[in-house]
């Protein structure tokens, strides 16, 4: 896993790990990542990574520039099953914080 920080327009590391992020392992080709704003804090820089098709939804809490894992499930998210192999999350602020 690799993050990127925007500097004054310049891309720079701000993350790397070989192992995947927040306790998840990013070994299939399948995973997806997404970045949310998982306390409300008007920034998004957490990250809601899922596995499509294998109903695996997950959240890496950024804590000063460390992911910690603060949410899993193995049985989708928020009602929905993520069971097939073509679904698709996105972020959006639907509440207006």
């Amino acid at each position: 896993a690799w993050v990127a920080e925007n500097l004054d327009g310049n891309f720079v590391k701000a993350y790397e790990s070989r192992n995947g992020v927040g306790g998840f392992d990013l070994r299939e080709d399948r995973d997806k990542v997404i970045a949310i704003d998982y306390r409300g804090t008007g920034q998004q820089k957490d990250l809601f990574i899922y596995r499509p098709g294998a109903r695996v939804a997950w959240v890496a809490e950024n804590l000063d520039g460390n992911f910690v894992k603060a949410y899993e499930s193995r049985n989708g998210v928020g009602g929905f099953d993520l069971r097939e192999d073509r679904d698709k999350v996105i972020a959006i602020d639907y509440r207006g914080t």
